[in-house]
C-alpha cells in the first residue's frame, strides 16, 4: 500500500468515527509521548503509527480551481557552482526558465544567500513575515518554522506517483508531527575517504573493508598504526586529520543522538563513551591522529593524511578531481570509499545523513490561492526535473527518487553511500539541535586537549543540552494544544 493511500485510509477512519459520535468536524488524534525507556521494537512501533493519525483537509468536491493571473514568485536558494566560491546558480536559472515558459503568467525571482548567514535571514524573514514564497531548507530545521506557522503541508500536492516514487525515510525526515512540510530534494551521506595508494605502499590495503563491508574500532586501529609514518624529508603522514566540528565516532556506530521522537538526547551511553575515547587515544595515545585547530589542518590531496571524513562523489568527477591534483601537486592518489568503523561489540555499520528539501512558505497577510498553487508547482518541478537529476549527480547527492536510482548505478565510489543511506542517523529536528552541535563540539575538544575525560564530556553534554531539551517539548506541548 502506498504512504498516500495510507494516510487516506486512516483519515477515512478518523472521519468515520467523529461521524458516528455526532461530532461537527474532525480534530487530529495527538499522542502524548513520555520519557523513553527500553521498549521492545513493537512498542515504538506502534507509537510511531499513532503520530501519523492526522486528518488531512482535502478539497470539497467542485471545488473551483484558483483563476490564473499574473504572480511573481520569490525563491531563496544558495549558490550551487562547481568553481569554489563562484555566487551562481546555473541550474536554478535553467528551472525558472522552464517553468516560466510552462507559466507565461508566473515569474520567478532567484535570489542567493550566503551559505554563511542565509539560515540567520530566513530566521529574521519569518519574525518579521517576510518570508519569500519558497526556499531550499535543512530539514533539521524544519520543526522550528512549523510551531511558527510559517509553512505549508504539502502532502495534498503529491501524486501518486510522488508517493511511491519518493524514498519512505525522507517522507518521513520532511515530516513533522504527522505532517509533510516538504518536497524532497537532495540527500548527503558521509563516511570515509582512504588513499589507497599509501596503503599499498605500506602494505595493508587488503585491511581496508569493502565500501559495503564494515570494520570495528580495534581494525581501525590497527589500519591507522600501519599507514602512520615518517617521510623521508622528515615529515609525518598521519592515518587521519581529527576536528571537533567533524562527525566523530558516535556519529557512525550505534549511537543516534536523539530518541525517535526527537524529543529526548540520548547520546551519553557506554558504546558513545568507548567511540570518543578511541579519537582521544588516537590523538594523544597512539598518535596517529591530527588534532585540527582553528587554520592548522593537513591536506588529503597533499598526502599528509591518509584518510578523511567526507561524502562520495561519482567515479567520473573524482577521476577528475584527482587528475588535477596530480597535475598540479605531483601526489598520485587511487581512492578508496569505505565506511567509518564501529564499537567492537557492535556489527552492523551506520551512517550520518542530513537531507535538503524545498518549502513553500504561508503567506498569513496576503493570501493568495493561486500564488500557493504556482509555488508548489515549482517545487514540485525543483525536485522532478531532468536538470535537477544532473545537477544532484554533478554534486554527489543522492536522489529523493527511487526512479533517479540509476544515476549511479554500478559507481564503485558511490556504492558506501547507496549501503549506508538506510542505516544512517539524522542529528535531530529539534528547535535547538543546531545550536547543539555547538554543546558537543566544545565538549569533544575538551575531551581530546584532555581537559576531560571521555565519560565526563558526555555527562556535560547532557547536563548542558538536556534543558533545552525541556523547553522544546514545553513547546511541542503548547502547540499540540493549539492544535486541538
Amino acid at each position: 500500500m502506498s504512504h498516500r493511500k495510507l494516510w487516506e485510509l486512516v483519515a477515512l477512519a478518523a472521519v468515520l468515527a467523529l461521524i458516528l459520535a455526532g461530532c461537527p468536524a474532525p480534530t487530529p488524534q495527538l499522542v502524548e509521548v513520555e520519557k523513553p525507556v527500553v521498549v521492545e521494537k513493537e512498542v515504538v512501533k506502534t507509537v510511531e503509527v499513532e503520530k501519523l493519525i492526522v486528518v488531512t483537509p482535502t478539497p470539497e468536491p467542485g471545488e473551483a480551481e484558483p483563476e490564473p493571473h499574473p504572480i511573481t514568485l520569490t525563491w531563496w536558494d544558495f549558490p550551487r557552482s562547481s568553481t569554489a566560491g563562484e555566487q551562481t546558480q546555473p541550474w536554478g536559472e535553467e528551472l525558472i526558465a522552464l517553468f516560466e515558459a510552462e507559466h507565461p503568467e508566473v515569474s520567478v525571482e532567484l535570489e542567493l544567500l550566503e551559505w554563511a548567514s542565509g539560515w540567520q535571514k530566513i530566521q529574521a524573514a519569518a519574525a518579521a513575515d517576510e518570508l519569500p514564497d519558497l526556499s531550499y531548507m535543512d530539514m533539521a530545521n524544519i520543526g522550528t518554522y512549523v510551531l511558527e506557522d510559517a509553512v505549508e503541508p504539502v502532502e495534498d500536492y503529491l501524486t501518486e506517483e510522488d508517493w511511491e516514487d519518493f524514498y519512505p525515510h525522507l517522507l518521513d525526515y520532511c515530516s513533522f508531527e504527522g505532517r509533510l512540510y516538504a518536497w524532497p530534494l537532495l540527500e548527503i551521506a558521509f563516511g570515509l575517504m582512504v588513499n589507497k595508494t599509501i596503503a599499498e605502499e605500506r602494505g595493508v590495503a587488503g585491511m581496508l573493508p569493502s565500501p559495503t563491508g564494515e570494520w570495528t574500532h580495534d581494525q581501525f586501529l590497527e589500519f591507522a598504526k600501519a599507514v602512520t609514518h615518517q617521510k623521508e624529508d622528515g615529515s609525518k603522514v598521519y592515518a587521519i586529520q581529527i576536528h571537533p566540528r567533524t562527525p566523530p565516532w558516535f556519529w557512525f556506530d550505534d549511537n543516534p543522538w536523539y530518541s525517535e521522537d526527537g524529543m529526548y538526547f540520548i547520546l551519553n551511553n557506554p558504546s558513545a563513551v568507548e567511540s570518543l575515547q578511541l579519537m582521544t587515544d588516537l590523538v594523544n595515545v597512539h598518535e596517529v591522529a591530527f588534532m585540527a585547530t582553528g587554520q592548522t589542518t593537513l591536506n588529503f590531496y597533499n598526502g599528509e593524511a591518509v584518510i578523511q571524513f567526507t561524502r562520495p562523489s561519482p567515479v567520473e568527477a573524482v577521476t577528475a578531481q584527482l587528475a588535477k591534483n596530480e597535475e598540479e601537486t605531483g601526489v598520485k592518489i587511487e581512492p578508496a570509499f569505505v565506511p567509518p568503523p564501529v564499537p567492537n561489540a557492535v556489527d552492523d555499520p551506520h551512517g550520518y545523513y542530513g537531507v535538503g528539501g524545498i518549502v513553500v512558505y504561508k503567506h498569513q497577510r496576503d493570501a493568495d490561492p493561486y500564488r500557493t498553487k504556482m509555488a508548489m508547482e515549482f517545487a514540485r518541478m525543483i525536485v522532478t526535473a531532468e536538470p535537477t537529476m544532473a545537477y544532484l549527480y554533478q554534486f554527489g547527492y543522492l536522489p529523493t527518487r527511487e526512479s533517479w536510482a540509476v544515476m549511479y548505478e554500478d559507481d564503485p565510489y558511490m556504492a558506501m553511500a547507496y549501503y549506508l543511506r538506510g542505516k544512517s542517523y539524522d542529528l535531530g529536528q529539534c528547535g535547538p539541535c543546531a545550536n547543539n552541535r555547538n554543546i558537543t563540539a566544545a565538549e569533544v575538544e575538551a575531551a581530546l586537549t584532555l581537559q576531560k575525560t571521555p565519560e565526563q564530556a558526555l555527562i556535560d553534554m547532557q547536563k548542558q543540552i538536556e534543558p533545552r531539551m525541556d523547553e522544546w517539548r514545553a513547546q511541542i506541548k503548547a502547540w499540540r494544544e493549539e492544535q486541538r
